[in-house]
C-alpha cells in the first residue's frame, strides 16, 4: 500500500497510527529516540487554516503519543514544531528531549544539543530499529 497522502507531497511510510484528519509517524531520522510526525491528511500549507475538528483531534494525538513516549523512554521535555521548511504540507514535530542518554534496540542515543534548539540531524536509523521502535509506540499507545 502506498502511504502517501492523496496530495503526493509527504512520504509517510512509517505509520504507527491513522485518524481522521491525521496519521502518526515515526520520523526515519531518530536524532531524538521517539521523534515522530503528525501529518495533516488533506493537503495544506499554513496550520493557521486547520478547522477546529483537525486542531481537536491533533491535540488528542499528541496527548496519547506523549503519554506512550513517557512511559516508553521518561523524556525530561518535549518540543513540538510546525515547521514545512522542506515539506509544505502542514505536519507537526513532537521531539522528545534528553538530559541524559537512553538506550533502546541496543543503541545509545544522546541529546546532543540539550538545553538548546532541536538540531536533530538528518542521518536515518536502521530499517530493524525503526521497526522495533513503531512496534514499541505502538503497543503503548494501544494501552
Amino acid at each position: 500500500m502506498d502511504d502517501r497522502g492523496a496530495c503526493g507531497c509527504f512520504q509517510c511510510d512509517m505509520v504507527i497510527q491513522r485518524h481522521q484528519y491525521w496519521r502518526l509517524s515515526l520520523s526515519r531520522q531518530q536524532g531524538y529516540l521517539g521523534w515522530c510526525l503528525i501529518i495533516l491528511q488533506r493537503h495544506e500549507t499554513d496550520a493557521a487554516n486547520l478547522t477546529d475538528e483537525e486542531i481537536k483531534e491533533l491535540w488528542s494525538i499528541v496527548r496519547s503519543l506523549r503519554r506512550a513516549l513517557e512511559r516508553l523512554f521518561h523524556p525530561d521535555h518535549f518540543n513540538y514544531a510546525f515547521l514545512g521548511n522542506v515539506v509544505r504540507h502542514v505536519h507537526m514535530h513532537v521531539m522528545p528531549r534528553y538530559q541524559a542518554p537512553r538506550e533502546f534496540g541496543g543503541r545509545e542515543f544522546v541529546d546532543r544539543h540539550w538545553g538548546w534548539f532541536s538540531i536533530p540531524g538528518a542521518e536515518e536509523a536502521p530499517q530493524a530499529l525503526l521497526d522495533d521502535l513503531r512496534a514499541a509506540i505502538q503497543a503503548q499507545l494501544a494501552r
